[in-house]
């Protein structure tokens, strides 16, 4: 790959329902909290986060280790309480 082109696109938050946002990320990653505060300055949500057990290198039989997590990971965020919405970030640009 000798191309890269990068879209730089402005999310309209306007009409946002969602108050509980949560992000599972890689127990590996020691960046992504700093990242989310960055790009969700001054929006109306609030943002959780729990780590998914994970082992470096980002190789596809470790993603598939690291799937018998995702459930209780997911639950963990907020034990007993609703979220509109859980998202699952882990980078695959590196991923062969």
């Amino acid at each position: 790959m000798n191309n890269f082109n990068q879209n730089n696109f402005k999310a309209d938050l306007k009409e946002i329902n969602l108050s509980k946002v949560g992000v599972i990320t890689l127990s590996t990653d020691l960046t992504i909290e700093q990242d989310y505060r960055k790009v969700c300055y001054n929006l109306p949500i609030d943002i959780f986060f729990n780590r998914i057990p994970f082992l470096n290198p980002l190789t596809h039989e470790n993603y598939i280790k690291m799937a018998d997590h995702i459930s209780e990971t997911t639950n963990q965020i907020l034990p007993n309480e609703k979220v509109d919405v859980v998202h699952m970030d882990v980078p695959l640009a590196q991923l062969k």
